[in-house]
């Protein structure tokens, strides 16, 4: 059994046990989780339980699944939980991780944290809060490993011995000069390779990338994943070295953006969790539910100017959904082609002209291999070669439609500055239901009636 499956399984029996009142065996069994795998195991429990599992967590893994619990749980233990118990968890953590919990937290637990802070360590958490929370200076750990470059190797080994620990994720120190301006990195594998008398400042990487504390998280993300990188320095406009980032922080927005992507495309917010409030849920999918309601009134107004057509031949209602739906699907594929290329910059004005006639193209051939093929399937059914040839033709017309739809809205909605990811689909779908069903009932309407 693998180790995920064995964690899996372990979380399987604390459900159990806490849903059968056994809380100190539950208790037990904690100890064998990690505090992601505890964070999702409360994510998984209706409120209740949460609330019964909390206080059995020791005191020292409280602050790291705090601080990884979606933001409507992490609230809701946070208003369960004594101020002087939060700030007691919370104070743990390192500086970066504290400053996403802060807006979060009562104003007397910010108070006690960071009055419990060095003075250094205040104004970086300060500073650090200054950032909007889609920038790299927001998600920057200022625990890190830097020395000044005119230091020997000797010294610097010597300095670790003394540290004992180094901070997680270290593959390199920060180099400085005496003003704290950022110059470059030691990796520790020049370190332990390079003769001890050597100077930081002659085996040192010049050159490697840094990171602005302006950089989107988002390019952030990208920049680790071209260059492999396990950590790197972040800097202030001055150059002064304010922290590092690491791939563990990278992942948690590669995951996001992921989760962000596959919530939006049904209208659920990021914060939506398996057991949201009843109330709050119904608010926030209220909201979509009654704009797609809009569009579907907009879809049944376009069907009810041909109803003397549907009296007259029946097998037109039948075979409606058949185009509406592939024209959906097809222009699906090119939505989220699109909505991807554009998060990973692939996409741009350069290349928007043959990205788009090379989806026509995909379409207009899909669109006559498939209105073929359900052309001979309502022949078959009906035996009438008219509407086999409409239904065919109005296949043809909604590929096209949902072709341009599925690449053209992504690029608008972000040019002036909406989420393709959130409003994409309603558009499309929109789109392609009007115009399969407009162009079906005509085509028939003109031709055969």
């Amino acid at each position: 059994m693998t180790e995920k499956s064995s964690n899996h399984s372990v979380s399987e029996s604390i459900a159990e046990l806490i849903q059968h009142d056994e809380s100190s065996r539950a208790q037990s069994a904690l100890h064998q989780l990690h505090a992601a795998e505890i964070a999702e195991l409360i994510e998984a429990l209706p409120i209740q339980q949460q609330h019964i599992l909390w206080p059995l967590l020791r005191a020292e893994v409280r602050g790291e699944v705090l601080h990884k619990l979606p933001k409507e749980i992490r609230q809701d233990i946070i208003n369960i939980s004594a101020s002087d118990e939060l700030t007691k968890i919370i104070k743990q953590l390192d500086t970066d991780e504290i400053v996403d919990l802060l807006p979060d937290l009562p104003p007397r637990t910010v108070d006690n944290l960071l009055a419990g802070m060095a003075q250094r360590e205040r104004q970086l958490a300060q500073q650090l809060l200054s950032y909007p929370e889609d920038s790299a200076g927001s998600i920057t750990n200022t625990n890190v490993l830097f020395v000044v470059e005119n230091t020997s190797l000797h010294s610097v080994l010597d300095y670790m011995r003394i540290k004992k620990v180094a901070p997680e994720h270290t593959d390199k120190i920060i180099v400085t000069d005496d003003n704290n301006q950022y110059t470059g990195v030691l990796p520790l594998s020049v370190l332990v390779c390079s003769p001890a008398k050597a100077q930081v400042r002659d085996v040192m990487d010049r050159n490697f990338p840094v990171i602005k504390d302006n950089m989107h998280i988002d390019d952030v993300a990208k920049l680790f994943e071209n260059q492999d990188l396990i950590s790197a320095p972040v800097i202030n406009e001055d150059g002064q070295l304010l922290g590092r980032i690491t791939v563990d922080d990278v992942i948690d927005i590669i995951r996001s953006q992921a989760q962000h992507t596959e919530y939006a495309a049904s209208g659920l917010p990021m914060d939506e969790s398996l057991f949201s409030p009843i109330a709050a849920s119904v608010k926030r999918r209220g909201l979509w539910l009654g704009l797609n309601l809009a569009t579907a009134f907009l879809a049944a107004w376009v069907i009810s100017l041909f109803q003397e057509s549907l009296q007259q031949l029946i097998v037109l209602a039948v075979l409606i959904p058949i185009v509406a739906s592939m024209g959906g699907i097809a222009g699906s594929q090119s939505l989220t082609l699109i909505i991807r290329g554009l998060a990973t910059e692939q996409v741009r004005r350069s290349n928007s002209k043959p990205l788009l006639l090379k989806e026509l193209y995909i379409n207009i051939i899909n669109g006559l291999a498939w209105g073929l093929m359900v052309m001979l399937g309502t022949f078959l059914w009906f035996g009438h070669v008219g509407i086999g040839l409409i239904i065919a033709a109005a296949l043809l017309i909604n590929f096209i439609a949902a072709a341009l739809t599925g690449v053209l809205t992504p690029m608008v909605l972000r040019r002036i500055g909406v989420d393709p990811a959130l409003a994409g689909g309603v558009i499309l779908t929109t789109i392609t239901d009007v115009v399969g069903i407009l162009a079906f009932l005509g085509l028939a309407t003109l031709l055969l009636l």
